[in-house]
């Protein structure tokens, strides 16, 4: 059978390699496997939420077809935290209501249904609505759409705004997300690195954007201005060709980095100057710190921080789209709920093709969290803080090994340094011992499992590889590690990482520099 060749060509996910190396770790109740490459929850959703899905289910409501981009209850109440979470004023009256809004509120069985009929326009119940068509201001909840997971959010955007041949600009190291596992039954990080499977699969041309570890992995804007100037004459003229989104994620998935709003700010400034638009990943969102946050031992705290102004912007409808989750948020991944928040014309274009792939997003999810969201605020805000503590723990234990340096953090992530280099002066990568072969060795024989910072990297012969080099991009040289902290309650720490698991990383450590330098005979650069 003769099958697509933009799907035959995409890349292979590298996390089998992964799954082998734990897999031989001869792991004992005294040592065991350290699971440090999880991206995905490790406790489940508050107990609030499960009775509310518990309930909704016993109910049978959930079990029909229901609006393309999903129920409007959720929509509503999605709207109404992304004002706490951006802190825009509700000036427009819109979404006051603050009680809670039962379940029987989202479409079930014998409930309306909503198609999509001529122009864009939504129909319920066999009856038009045009929406809202708010020229400035915060997002309608008709510009908030639900979809089967982060994943499918993002590619539904693709294929919305991109032809064959069209070119987007991405930060390298780049992200994904998909579930694999490994052995024990425990999750391995969710790297099948989609965003670049994406590209592939839709003929999309990704133009990496290297980032500087000297600086903590932040984009540069001039780098994205001076690829943007660079357009050939021609591809502005015509339809494809041309750099159609600027894709951010922040928090990083991988280097943990958060974007400073002012810096998301300008990407949005260019992404209109050059008329493309500013696609940005905010699956991580809830774990920014907050600006007031002044303890990193403290567990109740503030509410996180302020990700961005840019829904604030009057004219953001034309150049925004922000994609996101409430896997990570409320511990839901199996449940398939992600977002898009973007104007009219993009949502318009975006039903056209999610009724081509998912009909509906989960319904039993949809109902169940529109009935208790505003009551998981503060479970919220101290899971974000737990995890922030874990992370200056880990950050704290792992600097005091000789040869480590955490470059950045944030949202689940740590990116981390090794110092180990070839006493040869003619090894390739300038004498930098490749990431993947240090994730390995930590692995099988520590008892540590990470992703290698070449797993977020072009393949060493692809032509995006060469790129980076000529852009002078220092990672080349591999020598990052990416450990993945998912921050739980002591009582969920049996197969997941906690405060004790993070503490033991610093002996294993020990344990790698020794057999590198004396076994392998590398040098341990300070």
């Amino acid at each position: 059978m003769l099958l697509s060749k933009s799907v035959t060509n995409a890349i292979a996910p590298p996390i089998p390699r992964a799954q082998a190396w734990a897999a031989s770790y001869p792991g004992t109740s005294e040592r065991p496997l350290l699971n440090l490459s999880q991206g995905v929850p490790g406790d489940p959703p508050h107990r609030i939420l499960v009775d509310e899905l518990v309930q909704v289910v016993k109910e049978g409501k959930g079990v029909g077809y229901g609006p393309i981009l999903g129920d409007e209850a959720l929509r509503r109440v999605m709207r109404r935290e992304m004002g706490r979470v951006y802190q825009w004023e509700e000036a427009d009256g819109e979404d006051v209501q603050e009680t809670k809004l039962g379940a029987g509120q989202g479409a079930g069985v014998g409930e309306k249904e909503e198609s999509v009929g001529e122009e864009g326009t939504a129909v319920i119940n066999g009856n038009s609505k045009k929406e809202d068509d708010a020229a400035s201001g915060p997002p309608t909840w008709n510009e908030i759409g639900i979809t089967s997971g982060c994943n499918q959010a993002f590619f539904g955007i693709m294929l919305t705004l991109c032809e064959k041949g069209d070119r987007v600009l991405i930060p390298v190291p780049w992200n994904g997300r998909a579930d694999g596992r490994i052995a024990s039954g425990c999750f391995l990080a969710e790297q099948y690195f989609n965003m670049l499977m994406t590209f592939q699969v839709l003929g999309i041309t990704p133009v990496p954007l290297p980032l500087s570890p000297t600086e903590g992995f932040p984009p540069s804007l001039a780098a994205a201005r001076q690829i943007l100037e660079s357009q050939s004459q021609s591809a502005l003229e015509q339809s494809t060709g041309r750099v159609k989104a600027i894709i951010l994620v922040t928090p990083n998935n991988p280097t943990g980095c958060t974007y400073p709003p002012e810096l998301i700010e300008q990407f949005a400034d260019l992404a209109k100057e050059y008329g493309t638009c500013l696609v940005i990943d905010e699956t991580y969102r809830d774990f920014i710190p907050p600006a007031t946050s002044t303890s990193s031992q403290a567990v109740t705290a503030p509410p996180p921080g302020k990700p961005h102004n840019l829904f604030q912007r009057p004219d953001w409808r034309t150049h925004v789209i922000s994609v996101g989750s409430f896997s990570k948020s409320y511990k839901i991944p199996g449940h398939r709920l992600g977002f898009v928040v973007a104007g009219e014309q993009v949502m318009s274009g975006l039903t056209t093709v999610s009724d081509c792939i998912q009909i509906c997003a989960p319904r039993p999810p949809q109902i169940a969290l529109s009935a208790v969201l505003p009551q998981l605020r503060d479970d919220l805000a101290e899971t974000s803080a737990r995890l922030g503590a874990r992370l200056l723990l880990f950050k704290q234990v792992v600097e005091k090994i000789p040869g480590w340096r955490v470059e950045a953090q944030g949202g689940f992530f740590s990116y981390v340094r090794h110092s180990f280099k070839t006493t040869s002066q003619n090894e390739k990568e300038g004498g930098w011992i490749a990431s993947e072969q240090v994730s390995k060795v930590l692995a099988e024989r520590c008892g540590v499992l990470t992703l290698p910072g070449a797993f977020f990297m072009p393949a060493r012969d692809d032509r995006l590889w060469a790129s980076l080099a000529d852009a002078g991009s220092v990672l080349v040289h591999d020598p990052m590690l990416t450990i993945f902290l998912w921050c739980l309650a002591k009582r969920f720490a049996v197969a997941n990482v906690d405060d004790d698991v993070v503490r033991r990383v610093p002996e294993r450590l020990e344990q790698l520099n020794e057999i590198m330098v004396k076994e392998y005979g590398y040098e341990l650069a300070e």
